[in-house]
């Protein structure tokens, strides 16, 4: 069943935004084009929404908690270096 398509109003089968297939392939075009200019208001709406989401997830971040000085943690001790054999005061590499 043929439905009218929302930017140039012909007959025919539709995507599930209502869109036939030319214009769908238009439209995309025009937005991968906007894209890579980075110019035009499919660019811009992507900017703000990427603009509000980082935002969100800089607000969500807990803060770090704080240490009096004395109280700072410390780093773990490294273990001991096993003492590896040195031939003729060399280092021996394999």
């Amino acid at each position: 069943m043929a439905k009218t398509c929302k930017l140039c109003g012909k007959r025919r089968s539709l995507s599930a935004r209502g869109y036939c297939d030319e214009c769908s392939s238009r439209l995309n075009q025009n937005a991968t084009a906007q894209m890579r200019a980075k110019s035009g208001p499919i660019y811009e709406r992507w900017k703000t929404n990427r603009l509000k989401a980082l935002q969100k997830e800089v607000d969500a971040e807990k803060p770090l908690p704080e240490y009096p000085e004395t109280q700072q943690p410390r780093e773990p001790e490294l273990p001991d270096l096993p003492e590896y054999p040195e031939e003729n005061g060399k280092h021996r590499i394999n």
